[in-house]
């Protein structure tokens, strides 16, 4: 519990207690002071401490921050509270203060620029709701969007202090990470359903990304649902000064200077606070140079960030440089058909590299769900995202930011028009003759035009290129193309792909356009793929076609499926039979969801019949059918049977085991036994030996001449034993003269160390004079400086006079060696006399 992060119980119930109540606006009494003790027993844990969504607010975390100094604390998990700004300013010190720290969760927790944006409303301000209002341009209301704040004057200080706030915690949690040295998760993200859902925007996002830039150990980060890749596209000329100076406003003007005297200290202390702050920058570049620097990142998601089709494809060519990035996440950003053919150019590239041997990516997880993979229609649109505002954004699209509300649209598309089949069960009929009807009464001319126009636009394959390098890339394990507007023909290009594909292991394709055809083709391709572990295909009108094309790659010998998702996908009767059939011989599957489907009871007994004869499949969903409760039941009975047979597999395998001990047993009985005819075998062996001594007795006249040559070979050996004993004193005279050289090495090192100490010693009292020096330099400027223009005026003096006398030496130089030049030509003219008197002396002689 808390002990082990050394807390005690008076702390845990004095101030926390009181801040507890304050942020839960709950009152003392027993019944919340045991709920208060059931929440402390179990979010404190051995080294870590998880209190998610327990409303708690900056008051309990003021008084816990300080208990945390220094402790051993491993996981921090809040995820889910309401710290806001001012909580997360307080938990920078936690972060600091826990050396050991590795996991860091402050998901959805209300940080960011939220509260402002609400106070500009009451001011007058024009907030981004998803549409420009009234006579406000879309570039206004993106102004307060970027600076975190609105520009309205009724925002006043209470929109400056909150401004502030946010800067100082994105700039001091990215200087945090920065410095931290065992940070391996980095949680920030929230979910669409979320209450306090975080709001960083570029400004906040580039503070806490320089810092994970300059991080040497982080691992996973995940940012999902923060909209700060809003206008990725357009760069900012600095981090803080540059859009904060463009709002405007007594409250712009505070948090400007605000930002500006922190931007100079740093630019004090040697240029930048992290060094990259000069040139400009959006969130979306440095995210890239975090792929392209990271040593150590693996996970990375960023759902529903607002990022455009630019932005997507910088992170991919980036991605490209890393070489530990395994999980990108860039689902629910309304992404084009561009996107999928840079992802699928990246695959491509990386196979390229790995057949020439070099080193590629190692990413292993793609997930692009909830976006407009195969739709041409919003590409345009997203293709001037960001050029155009965010308010023709959203008029062009009218779906949410986060892309998740595609569903409908996708119902309504004409890629959804399917032919009528026949079926067994009259309820797929009937709701398919119901939703037939009802696209035929709301599609109008007008509508159908627009469609038609449409598809003359489209390009005939969007988005092929991703489907095209699956077929030999030997390292994506998990595709997640969920709510993408596939169609049958993206499907017909991916089921190729797979027959050649042996890596592929998780396959998810929910809520897309396709019908019975492309999942037939996608069941054949099953069939010879040799992998595939996980496949969803939730809310797709395959039908009972689609099923009984599944059903068969079910039943292959070495089918790998271990789960099948057809929730809601019109089955009927038939492919529900198909899929309980094809049980029968399958043994790897173990989850199996067909609900929201057209069953019906006899349909159903059916399937619980043949589920019974299979003793692998532990859980099975068949709710929202017409299939009765007692049916249900009986599934359930079949799944809780092998639930317990899995269970008990480890039992079965130690009785395995006791089985095998037992026959290993009898194995060992079988080699005594052996061992004793061995003994008895021995027995007569050596009766045969002394047989033989009689007949080495007997032979030992041929030894004889054998030992003569042997004794002739100990001579030799002799003879070269001496030799090498002669060897050896050489050697070992050798050795003398080596140890005596390598004393004489050792002497002179030890005078050279004592030089040497002897420098140190003076190289430190030269360092603290220097240091005397420079603190005489820092604390007396004018005076230094009169000094240092007074020695360069006596070294230009002394500067002069050294010319002079230089110049002085060199004319003297010359004399002399004029002079040396004459004597020497007179000494070779006296020689050269010397020599030919003597030679005359010699012809006199003889």
């Amino acid at each position: 519990m808390y002990a082990s992060l050394g807390i005690s119980s008076e702390q845990v119930y004095g101030d926390m207690y009181t801040a507890w109540l304050r942020d839960t606006h709950e009152k003392n009494t027993p019944d919340v002071k045991r709920l208060y003790t059931t929440t402390i027993e179990k979010g404190f844990g051995d080294q870590k401490i998880l209190l998610r969504r327990q409303r708690l607010g900056a008051n309990f975390i003021s008084s816990l921050a300080p208990l945390l100094h220094q402790c051993s604390l491993v996981k921090l998990d809040l995820h889910g509270n309401m710290l806001r700004d001012v909580g997360c300013e307080m938990l920078i010190h936690v972060l600091r203060d826990a050396p050991q720290l590795t996991y860091l969760d402050l998901g959805a927790n209300a940080i960011g620029c939220s509260s402002v944006l609400t106070s500009g409303i009451s001011g007058g301000g024009a907030v981004f709701k998803g549409k420009v209002g009234g006579g406000s341009s879309p570039a206004g209301a993106l102004a307060p969007r970027r600076g975190g704040a609105g520009s309205s004057g009724g925002a006043g200080g209470s929109g400056a202090r909150v401004s502030s706030s946010y800067l100082n915690a994105m700039q001091g949690l990215g200087n945090a990470i920065a410095q931290h040295k065992r940070l391996a998760v980095l949680i920030l993200g929230s979910e669409r359903e979320e209450v306090y859902v975080n709001q960083i925007e570029a400004i906040g996002a580039m503070l806490l990304l320089e810092g994970c830039v300059l991080s040497r150990t982080l691992k996973r980060l995940d940012l999902s649902g923060n909209p700060f890749a809003m206008d990725g596209d357009t760069p900012f000329a600095g981090a803080v000064p540059g859009p904060l100076a463009a709002i405007g406003g007594a409250a712009a003007g505070t948090r400007v200077g605000s930002a500006s005297t922190q931007m100079d200290t740093a630019a004090a202390r040697g240029g930048s606070a992290y060094g990259m702050r000069s040139a400009p920058r959006t969130p979306v570049q440095l995210i890239a140079q975090l792929l392209r620097t990271s040593v150590t990142l693996t996970h990375l998601t960023l759902r529903s960030v607002c990022l455009t089709d630019g932005g997507a494809a910088h992170l991919f060519e980036a991605a490209g440089a890393s070489r530990t990035l395994q999980h990108l996440n860039l689902s629910a950003n309304g992404l084009s058909s561009r996107v999928a053919d840079e992802a699928g150019r990246l695959l491509q590239q990386r196979t390229a590299a790995a057949r020439g041997g070099a080193l590629g990516c190692t990413l292993h997880s793609l997930v692009l769900a909830h976006n407009d993979l195969w739709d041409n229609g919003a590409a345009a649109a997203q293709a001037h995202r960001g050029s155009l505002g965010i308010g023709a954004a959203a008029a062009s699209r009218p779906a949410t930011c986060d892309g998740i509300g595609l569903h409908n649209r996708a119902q309504n598309t004409t890629a959804m028009t399917l032919t009528p089949m026949s079926s067994t069960s009259k309820f797929v009929n009937r709701a398919r003759a119901l939703r037939d009807g009802t696209h035929g009464e709301t599609d109008d001319a007008s509508q159908s035009g627009h469609h038609s126009q449409q598809q003359q636009q489209r390009d005939p394959s969007p988005g092929i290129v991703l489907l095209l390098a699956l077929s030999h890339d030997q390292f994506i394990t998990t595709l997640i193309l969920d709510d993408c507007v596939m169609d049958d023909t993206a499907l017909h290009t991916l089921c190729r792909s797979l027959t050649t594909n042996a890596m592929l292991k998780v396959l998810s394709m929910r809520h897309n356009n396709l019908s019975p055809d492309g999942v037939v083709q996608l069941g054949r391709s099953l069939c010879r793929h040799p992998c595939l572990e996980r496949l969803l295909l939730s809310g797709n009108a395959i039908e009972d076609e689609g099923a009984c094309a599944l059903a068969t790659a079910l039943g292959q010998p070495d089918a790998p499926l271990v789960e099948l998702d057809l929730v809601k996908t019109w089955l009927g009767d038939r492919g529900l039979i198909a899929i309980g059939v094809a049980l029968q011989a399958n043994t790897l599957l173990r989850v199996l969801r067909v609900s929201d489907n057209h069953f019906t009871h006899n349909g159903g007994a059916s399937f619980a019949a043949l589920l019974e004869r299979n003793n692998y499949v532990v859980q099975c969903e068949l709710g929202a059918t017409s299939v009765p409760h007692h049916i249900l039941l009986r599934v359930e009975r079949t799944t809780a049977r092998n639930c317990t047979r899995a269970a008990n597999a480890d039992a079965d395998a130690l009785k395995a085991e006791v089985v095998r001990l037992h026959y290993q047993k009898y194995k060992l009985l079988e080699a005594h036994l052996e061992l004793e005819a061995l003994r008895e075998n021995n027995t007569e062996v050596k009766r045969t030996i002394e047989n033989f001594d009689l007949q080495t007795k007997q032979d030992h006249s041929d030894f004889l001449k054998r030992i003569r040559e042997l004794e002739e070979h100990i001579e030799n050996a002799k003879q070269q034993e001496a030799r090498y004993t002669e060897q050896k004193a050489k050697l070992e005279a050798d050795l003398t003269k080596a140890e005596r050289a390598h004393e004489v090495d050792m002497t002179y090192m030890a005078e050279r160390l004592s030089v040497e100490v002897g420098l140190r010693e003076k190289a430190e009292a030269e360092l603290q004079q220097r240091q005397q020096e420079l603190t005489y330099w820092q604390e007396k400027g004018p005076e230094r400086e009169a000094q240092k223009r007074e020695q360069l005026a006596a070294l230009k003096a002394d500067h002069e006079a050294w010319s002079s006398q230089r110049k002085a030496y060199r004319d003297r130089t010359a004399e002399l060696q004029q002079q040396v030049a004459t004597l020497q030509a007179a000494a070779a003219t006296a020689g050269a006399s010397r020599g030919m008197s003597k030679k005359r002396k010699k012809s006199a002689k003889v």
